[in-house]
């Protein structure tokens, strides 16, 4: 492994990029993003994600030592005094270690590989950092196999969706897409879309789902756009007891991809 590299400036140019991949912009810029704390660059290791460069605070030397047989013996590495690592990452109480890696390479729904068995997530403008990172979680914890993002969806790799999805960011297919293009040619492909409302009079948990399946989401505030409504796909809601409307966006993921798994075993 290299020998590590010090900076003490504020005014490195490295550090001047770092802090541009904070924006949507600059990632795009350089092709890359920040990722922070020990179980994100350790996860990124075990999805062999692409790595740019290790940064570390001065206090982390100790780990670096004791981990650097996971990383390759070309990667360059920093070490930065604590109040400058600060400065480039947002959480507040950092643990001193960083890693700059390649953008994941976004999936092409023309491209994917059609399966006996298959579900996909549409989502609509979904605008919360917390809730995307915590559906691309579910996702892979319960067997989903594809993300597909409209216009006006938060950025996947805003700092609080890589850190809230821990990890799974790195391995759950995804690609930002035309929605209505979306939704047609996976029609085309024999997929069933259900447009989940929580006025819609069928229940996820009384139907048969068929084999391959997909579900959209809407917006957090607003629901499903207009223009879906009107393509009379058929609608689905979960059951719920009490005064609550809805359920949380994140949460009404994880449900309908339970009752997908669960109607698959079936």
């Amino acid at each position: 492994m290299n020998n590590p590299n010090y900076i003490s400036s504020k005014q490195n140019e490295r550090i001047k990029n770092w802090r541009k991949l904070r924006t949507r912009k600059g990632r795009q810029q350089f092709g890359s993003f920040i990722i922070e704390g020990e179980k994100l660059v350790l996860e990124a290791v075990r999805s062999n994600m692409n790595f740019r460069s290790l940064i570390l605070s001065t206090d982390q030397s100790s780990w670096l030592e004791q981990n650097k047989h996971l990383f390759s013996d070309e990667l360059s590495i920093y070490l930065l005094e604590s109040p400058l690592f600060r400065t480039i990452v947002e959480t507040e109480h950092p643990q001193g270690m960083a890693a700059e890696v390649d953008l994941p390479v976004e999936t092409s729904i023309s491209q994917r590989i059609p399966r006996q068995q298959e579900t996909h997530i549409l989502l609509d403008r979904i605008q919360d950092p917390g809730n995307l990172g915590a559906i691309f979680r579910t996702v892979e914890a319960l067997g989903g196999d594809y993300i597909w993002l409209s216009e006006g969806c938060v950025d996947p790799l805003n700092p609080k969706v890589v850190r809230s999805a821990m990890g799974s960011l790195f391995r759950v297919p995804y690609a930002h897409v035309e929605m209505t293009d979306c939704i047609s040619y996976l029609e085309q492909q024999g997929v069933t879309i259900y447009l989940t409302s929580p006025y819609a009079a069928e229940r996820v948990e009384s139907i048969q789902l068929p084999s391959r399946v997909g579900f959209l989401l809407g917006n957090e505030s607003e629901g499903v756009a207009n223009e879906f409504v009107k393509r009379n796909l058929r609608q689905v809601s979960i059951t719920m007891s009490g005064e609550a409307e809805s359920l949380n966006v994140s949460m009404t993921a994880g449900l309908l991809l339970y009752e997908r798994r669960r109607s698959f075993i079936n």
